[in-house]
């Protein structure tokens, strides 16, 4: 954000590697506020086909950009890019995997996402991401019928399961 009263949008260059394109818009103009390519550029991977921007997930005041690559190998990929107060850079970055919500390796994941808000008690906006998807329907398979996954996020990562609860202390030492 610029601080105008105007929203600021996001633009995507998904042919090569891709980029997100960051504009500033004004009563009659915009103009370009930066241009973020993927942590992990690959040929061919579509980063950026797909852009929410739901939430400031690490705290720092900035909104941060939740990115697609819906062609990313083993079936797609979002990123989390944690903006830096510039808007023109991000210092940190996120990445899940199809492999790692258990989906196929022709999922899709980053295809599409969108901001639901907050839909549980933590006060930490969710989204919901589309994926390409096979399902049986009254006995007939349909290929590619397509889902839409809600993802549960919670601050400084995108989704994550909880954190495992640390080992029990070990037991004082016998005295001999």
């Amino acid at each position: 954000s610029d601080g105008d009263d105007l929203g600021d949008y996001t633009a995507s260059d998904s042919d090569v590697e891709g980029a997100v394109h960051v504009v500033s818009l004004a009563a009659y103009e915009g103009s370009l506020l930066a241009s973020l390519a993927s942590p992990t550029p690959l040929r061919g991977a579509q980063f950026g086909r797909a852009v929410a921007a739901p939430a400031d997930y690490d705290g720092n005041g900035v909104t941060d950009l939740v990115v697609g690559a819906p062609a990313e190998s083993s079936g797609g990929a979002f990123y989390t890019l944690f903006l830096d107060a510039d808007v023109a850079s991000f210092g940190a970055s996120r990445r899940v995997g199809a492999a790692e919500l258990g989906l196929a390796t022709d999922a899709g994941l980053g295809r599409s996402l969108a901001l639901l808000g907050t839909l549980n008690a933590d006060l930490v906006p969710d989204l919901a991401a589309g994926i390409n998807l096979d399902v049986a329907y009254g006995g007939v398979a349909y290929d590619n019928a397509g889902a839409a996954l809600v993802l549960l996020m919670t601050p400084h990562s995108f989704p994550e399961p909880p954190p495992s609860a640390p080992p029990p202390p070990s037991p004082p030492p016998i005295p001999e």
